[in-house]
């Protein structure tokens, strides 16, 4: 195998979740809907793999038809789907708004720097402050706050393809 089959090769995580009788994984107010609590230890199981893993979630769990198999599957997958368009939601509003601030970043820079001779030199000088912390606020958004919205992409696009294997412990 050369370097490029390495590189192209992606390794497999396996979750391992053993449901018992009485474990519920649905949602207390809406059926067949993932819990919170499930999906927060699937993603949290998630987070200790490589973010480029193809992630597997076996279920063992007591006597189980075709028909409850389909259903945990699809509450799985959908919830993760939904998860990541919300993610995708945020990061959308959150480059818009970082564009306008930096848009009026930028003006203030260029009214400081077309009117410094006409205003007093506090009011000129806080204008400048304004507009490069104006700036300074758009950097801290797409560097640090946007990473982590792609992070949480990431890992809910992952579980959003998860292979779903459902067995019965007997």
């Amino acid at each position: 195998m050369d370097k490029k089959d390495k590189k192209n090769k992606k390794s497999q995580y396996i979750i391992h979740v053993d449901l018992d009788k009485g474990d519920t994984i649905y949602d207390e107010y809406n059926n067949y809907t993932l819990a919170k609590a499930f999906a927060d230890y699937l993603n949290g199981q998630a987070n200790k793999s490589n973010p480029y893993d193809e992630i597997t979630i076996n279920i063992h769990t007591n006597d189980i038809d075709e028909r409850d198999k389909s259903h945990i599957k699809n509450a799985i997958i959908n919830y993760f789907k939904d998860y990541l368009r919300e993610l995708t939601v945020k990061e959308t509003n959150s480059t818009l708004l970082s564009f306008i601030v930096l848009l009026f970043g930028v003006l203030l820079i260029v009214i400081y720097h077309a009117f410094t001779s006409q205003l007093p030199t506090v009011v000129s000088d806080i204008i400048d402050i304004s507009g490069w912390f104006a700036i300074w606020e758009v950097v801290d958004r797409v560097v640090f706050l946007n990473s982590d919205l792609r992070y949480s992409k990431r890992r809910a696009n992952q579980l959003s393809k998860a292979t779903i294997n459902l067995t019965s412990k007997n």
